[in-house]
């Protein structure tokens, strides 16, 4: 498991998993009317909603630079490995 740098508490999985350090527990992932998998995590006090793909991102590469996308090499929306 590799730490999520903006989100000190969980961790991300190389098969699309998203672990809560503080729950001890995966995190349900449920899916936006886009058809991307989004998770509920807390940061300094706050909730955010946020697309599971991008925390795959950001732990594994570091965050995507502005005006960049992280895209599915597959196509498929919910394939976060």
């Amino acid at each position: 498991m590799h730490k999520i740098p903006s989100y000190p508490n969980y961790y991300a999985t190389e098969d699309g998993r998203i672990y809560s350090k503080k729950s001890n527990r995966f995190l349900k992932q449920r899916i936006n009317h886009y058809g991307y998998a989004w998770v509920m995590v807390r940061h300094e006090g706050k909730a955010y909603c946020r697309r599971v793909h991008r925390l795959i991102l950001e732990a594994f590469n570091g965050c995507c630079p502005a005006g960049e996308e992280a895209s599915h090499v597959d196509g498929n929306r919910l394939n976060n490995h």
